[in-house]
């Protein structure tokens, strides 16, 4: 067998053990965290929540998931992925289903936060695990997939919410606590799995043979072969962090992640309200929101059911993205249009809803098409322009700060559709914050490589320096030291070449391997 197919087939199998395990793990993340939206329909009329309250108990989710990340992370590389993973995910089972308890503000808002808490590590802990097993060149789809289980929660998440919100009266519950008890579950039970089937690292990896580890850790190598030894990686959990935020590119990129997640979560809390008032034929009032919001067990189940069609739209067309993505090796425009597309659909939605219901509802299925396409490549421009020593550090924080939009849109969001009494101006300032988002990734591009090309030629001159003084110090028998050449696609990058070239210098930015 060639070297080529045995890679294949090692691939195959991390994909075949790791990704199944982990898309599960993201959907019921997701899930988790947003069934209040499903919720909403008749828990703010039981428990008597406005918007106000209900946009603040959504966003208080955040604070605690965005201050959580990078200390999960120091924990997790202490413990190991294995066992930390699956306590994060025993515990947020255990909060979710605790929901069901809610029943005054105060509580509402302390289980907002200890969701955040517990849930905070869990995204990162698998992008480093995954890294781990993949290298950057081959990492997109991976996370894509990852990606994509967001997209699979909410396209599973509106049914499985329409059946568990019908489920009103029994046992003396009402369906929004069947909704919150049933979900918990299935964490606990992936925690189980975590445990018996995802390794710390390669070595633990029951799945591969003594041959495939040793084809996996050349090929890694060879990805790695510009990076430092590993005793250069610092050890100091402050000096990691310092190393990350010392990377222009990685704060360019967080700022782009904080403008993308105020949008992203804005619509996503408040879809089934903007379905739902659409479909009332009272436009984008609050009118027809609160009347959404005070519909009890198996009424008003429509639009919790249309939800799921924006989200299937956006689960294809974030592969069909990604699959180009890779295929044309190139992350950029890929990530820059989708945002683009998605920000101009959600900026004339409210004219588009205006002339029908239809053209309305067709705008926010291609919001959602456009902003989940870009998820694939958008993550995978953070991992490598994060990538070295801190890459471990850099992704959370990417996550963490974006993260803090997500506080910031539901939150601003219920405030301005409580004093406007509609959400017309919300899809005009969420659509602005995407067009953004789009405008600031395809100027990144150009940076990215300017940045490379400088890093390139410092590298040069310390090529130069050190031959000259390895050539001084010969024995005496004219004879010197050959330094090894520049890889490949260093050289690329620098005379410009494909976009997947000139990406791999900024693994110079930090200057170490992949975490």
């Amino acid at each position: 067998m060639s070297q080529d197919k045995r890679l294949e087939r090692v691939y195959r199998k991390n994909s075949r053990i790791l990704l199944p395990v982990y898309v599960l793990c993201i959907i019921f993340s997701h899930i988790d965290r947003t069934n209040l939206a499903f919720a909403a329909l008749s828990m703010n009329r039981d428990l008597g929540f406005n918007t106000a309250v209900y946009g603040l108990g959504s966003a208080l989710f955040f604070p605690t998931f965005c201050a959580f990340q990078v200390p999960s992370n120091f924990v997790m590389l202490r413990v190991g992925v294995r066992v930390w993973l699956a306590f994060l995910l025993v515990a947020w089972g255990v909060v979710a289903s605790c929901f069901a308890l809610i029943h005054n503000v105060t509580s509402f808002f302390v289980l907002r936060l200890l969701l955040g808490l517990f849930e905070a590590g869990a995204t990162p802990a698998m992008w480093y695990s995954l890294s781990q097993f993949y290298p950057q060149e081959r990492i997109i789809k991976p996370y894509s997939f990852l990606s994509m289980g967001i997209l699979l929660a909410n396209v599973l998440g509106a049914p499985l919410a329409a059946g568990f919100l019908a489920m009103d009266g029994i046992g003396g519950l009402r369906g929004w606590q069947w909704l919150f008890m049933l979900e918990g579950v299935p964490p606990v039970l992936l925690g189980l799995l975590v445990l018996l089937l995802v390794p710390n690292r390669v070595s633990e990896a029951r799945w591969l043979t003594a041959e495939d580890k040793e084809v996996l850790a050349a090929d890694m190598a060879k990805a790695a072969e510009a990076s430092p030894p590993p005793e250069a990686i610092p050890r100091r959990p402050l000096r990691l962090l310092g190393l990350a935020l010392a990377n222009p590119l990685v704060t360019y990129m967080c700022v782009v992640g904080f403008l993308l997640a105020t949008a992203a979560y804005t619509f996503l809390f408040f879809l089934p309200m903007i379905v739902e008032a659409l479909l009332s034929g009272h436009s984008l009032g609050l009118a027809a929101a609160s009347k959404a919001a005070g519909k009890g067990g198996r009424a008003g189940l429509l639009p919790v059911l249309l939800t799921s069609v924006p989200y299937t739209v956006g689960a294809i067309s974030t592969w069909l993205v990604a699959h180009s993505s890779e295929r044309r090796r190139e992350l950029y425009w890929h990530c820059s249009l989708s945002l683009l597309l998605s920000g101009v659909f959600f900026a004339f939605f409210p004219l588009m809803a205006t002339a029908s219901v239809a053209a309305g509802f067709a705008a926010l299925v291609l919001t959602v098409g456009g902003a989940a396409a870009a998820n694939g490549p958008g993550v995978t421009i953070v991992a490598d322009i994060s990538r070295g020593p801190s890459q471990v550090v850099g992704m959370p924080i990417y996550n963490s700060i974006s993260a803090v939009g997500g506080f910031v849109g539901p939150y601003m969001a219920g405030a301005i559709v409580q004093q406007t009494g509609n959400f017309k101006l919300i899809a005009v300032i969420m659509g602005c914050l995407l067009l953004g988002c789009g405008s600031m990734v395809a100027a990144l591009k150009p940076l990215a490589a300017w940045r490379a090309r400088k890093l390139l030629r410092g590298a040069a001159g310390s090529d130069d320096e050190e031959q000259q003084q390895q050539r001084g110090s010969g024995d005496g028998s004219g004879s010197s030291t050959v330094l090894p050449a520049r890889p490949a696609h260093a050289a690329a990058a620098a005379e410009g070449g494909d976009d997947m070239a000139s990406r791999e210098p900024s693994a110079c930015v930090l200057g170490g391997p992949k975490a």
